[in-house]
């Protein structure tokens, strides 16, 4: 999450060097290039990090040590961004460790199939006793019930959850019924074309999402949603994605032709769709419990001698490194996954990725 862009500071006059601020947490490892030279490990002073490009580019690693708590650790991914705008770069946050502030219960009553959605990472589908419970920071929580037996019925709410609560959610009366749209779709393939819809909320960033049955697929209600939310509906096939907002119209959607490449040692290289305006290619490198995640800008790309392409960076060579930061040893099995994408998940959004396997 971003939570303070970098400062540029014309040290030489903007057209030539570029000091740059970022904050940082104490417990960074903070390295950078300029251009293709050297990395350097930067030190942590009053919650910032401050260095110079004079190159026009520049690429950053920050690294977290892991959090104990109790038999649990918590580890976050060492991080590598290639970019030509300071603006654009992350705070190097470490946000590792347990969960912050009291949680709470909030149970209640739904129909047996209904779909609950809140903080969880997948919703919670209401059985047979028509019972659910919830576990949810104390404070204002989104909910979203969805049941999806024909017609599909759409249930928002908004709780200040202050101490255990029950709540009961009557879709299958108070619920709004979902409205079917047929999305135009241009590069639909014979097969394997998937049909979505879902929401995001501004209020503890639930996400619920809608699965359709091509050719049709049930949207959020316009008239359920708060100002704030966005809806949207796409469509994926061959490892892309086309997804717009969610409007009274049945949408068109383009999907972008199918993208090829790999990722090894040294390098991640791609051939995505020509007519996209890409904005950026993230490749992850899982290994074990861990994980890399190295990304770039589409400025730094189309600067470089090879724009389809983006160096895969060994953290554990890098100054500062050590062995409870994270990193890949010889040996192991390593999947990576690498996207291209545009726009923003929760909107105007294109997306293509591939996927495979090496020996580090």
């Amino acid at each position: 999450m971003r939570l303070l862009v970098g400062l540029v500071v014309c040290a030489a006059g903007c057209d030539a060097a570029k000091e740059i601020v970022v904050a940082a947490s104490a417990d960074a490892v903070v390295v950078v290039q300029d251009g293709d030279g050297p990395w350097t490990q930067l030190e942590v002073t009053d919650g910032e990090v401050r260095f110079t490009s004079t190159a026009g580019w520049f690429g950053v690693a920050w690294m977290c040590p892991p959090v104990v708590d109790g038999v649990t650790t918590y580890r976050q991914p060492p991080y590598v961004l290639f970019e030509t705008e300071p603006e654009m770069l992350w705070d190097f946050v470490c946000s590792v460790g347990p969960p912050d502030g009291e949680y709470l219960t909030l149970s209640g009553t739904a129909p047996t199939g209904t779909q609950v959605f809140a903080r969880t990472i997948r919703p919670t589908e209401v059985d047979a006793s028509e019972v659910f419970g919830l576990s949810l920071p104390r404070g204002v929580n989104d909910v979203i019930a969805y049941y999806p037996a024909e017609p599909a019925r759409f249930l928002r709410r908004s709780i200040d959850l202050q101490a255990d609560t029950e709540l009961a959610l009557p879709i299958d009366t108070d619920g709004l019924v979902m409205p079917v749209q047929t999305p135009t779709i241009i590069g639909a393939p014979d097969d394997g074309l998937r049909l979505y819809s879902d929401v995001n909320t501004d209020n503890s960033a639930v996400y619920a999402a809608f699965e359709g049955t091509p050719p049709t697929v049930a949207v959020p209600p316009l008239a359920g949603l708060l100002a704030t939310d966005r809806a949207t509906v796409g469509a994926q096939a061959r490892g892309c994605t086309a997804q717009r907002p969610v409007t009274a119209e049945d949408p068109t959607l383009i999907i972008p032709r199918e993208m090829y490449g790999g990722v090894n040692r040294q390098i991640a290289q791609w051939n995505a769709d020509p007519e996209i305006a890409w904005e950026g290619v993230s490749v992850h490198l899982g290994f074990g419990f861990g994980s890399v995640v190295i990304s770039a800008r589409q400025s730094y790309l189309d600067g470089s001698a090879s724009p389809e392409s983006i160096p895969i960076i060994d953290v554990t060579t890098l100054p500062g490194w050590r062995p409870e930061l994270g990193g890949p040893t010889a040996g192991d099995a390593i999947d990576w996954y690498l996207e291209r994408y545009r726009g923003e998940y929760d909107g105007d959004y294109n997306d293509c990725w591939i996927s495979g396997s090496f020996t580090w």
